[in-house]
């Protein structure tokens, strides 16, 4: 409710569409807020956001045994109040394998993505207003586990195993409107073959001409 009282009060955002960028958990915010707060949007480009969650935590190096244990304990204490609370990564952690523990406990994600039994049908519809939904994935991107979370792939709740944006329940159920955005062709996939957030200055011109101000 702050958040959507801040971003009607700007003026230059009254009374016109705009475009917004989100990256990586700010794609996340920046789609909450269009379902949430009914804003004007064009188009909305997000980079390496972890749309479908994240079923694992940042990466380690192998010798990093500090990080490794760090992790270990944040998964098993990933579903308390307090850890959802307080912990931003924890508000967008999706374990597939763990998924009614999900669905009853994670305060912000479970919501935004309308994956819960009782559907708001608000988000649906104020998501469907965009002209224009431009998700970009990291190839080599090991801070988003899995990387395909920001293309909204999900994982299948008993393997773990990938399954594409169309055979999605984001996409089958048409959760959030993305269906309905994609049958009418107003969504890109695109990929930066590189690291998390790593982004050149040739790819952001290109982005800039082709999406923003159109």
């Amino acid at each position: 409710e702050t958040a959507c009282a801040q971003l009607e009060s700007i003026p230059e955002l009254q009374n016109t569409q705009f475009d917004f960028i989100g990256f990586s958990q700010g794609g996340i915010f920046a789609r909450a807020a269009i379902e949430r707060c009914g804003l004007d949007v064009h188009t909305l480009i997000t980079f390496g956001s972890p749309h479908a969650g994240i079923s694992d935590l940042p990466r380690c190096d192998d010798s990093d045994w500090f990080c490794k244990r760090k992790n270990a304990i944040l998964k098993r204490q990933v579903w308390k109040k307090n850890v959802q609370n307080s912990i931003i990564a924890a508000q967008f952690f999706r374990d597939p394998l763990d998924y009614d523990n999900y669905l009853e406990n994670s305060i912000f994600l479970a919501d935004v993505n309308n994956e819960r039994f009782e559907k708001n049908m608000t988000y649906v519809e104020n998501f469907k207003t965009l002209e224009k939904l431009v998700l970009v994935m990291f190839s080599q991107d090991e801070t988003i586990v899995p990387k395909e979370s920001a293309w909204f792939y999900d994982q299948d709740k008993s393997s773990g195993e990938t399954i594409e944006f169309k055979d999605t329940g984001f996409f089958k159920q048409d959760l959030i409107g993305l269906k309905h955005l994609y049958d009418q062709d107003k969504i890109e996939f695109l990929t930066i073959d590189d690291r998390h957030m790593t982004i050149g200055d040739d790819f952001l011109t290109k982005i800039t001409e082709k999406y923003l101000g159109v």
